[in-house]
């Protein structure tokens, strides 16, 4: 018994296809509205961010720490690892692609930034 993929005569079996940027987009959209508990994949438009970093003791350099996000008319910061991020399976620069790919907004960090970490 043989199997026919495309009019060929090959044992080969077809490997199901995957579009991982659509996969890594669905956890980094699912992870977002866990954390901000919101209703709907529409709201991450309403999302403010930014970035805090920090300085590797071993190669001296500054380096991104964790996220805070928060929903517009929210005065509450949601923070996220950056290890958190990448066990999603999605790199920085994927997940920050995908805030303006949603219209998510950067912000300038808040003058009392120490006081809520």
């Amino acid at each position: 018994m043989s199997i026919i993929f495309n009019g060929n005569n090959q044992n080969n079996t077809q490997m199901p296809l995957f579009n991982m940027e659509e996969l890594i987009k669905d956890a980094i959209s699912s992870m977002l509205m866990n954390r901000l508990n919101l209703r709907s994949m529409g709201m991450i438009r309403y999302i403010e961010f930014f970035p805090t970093y920090t300085i590797c003791t071993q190669l001296k350099e500054k380096s991104m720490s964790s996220m805070f996000l928060k929903l517009k008319y929210s005065k509450d910061y949601i923070r996220i690892p950056i290890n958190e991020i990448e066990m999603s399976g999605a790199t920085l620069v994927e997940f920050i692609d995908f805030l303006y790919e949603k219209g998510a907004k950067e912000i300038q960090a808040p003058n009392d930034i120490l006081e809520m970490i």
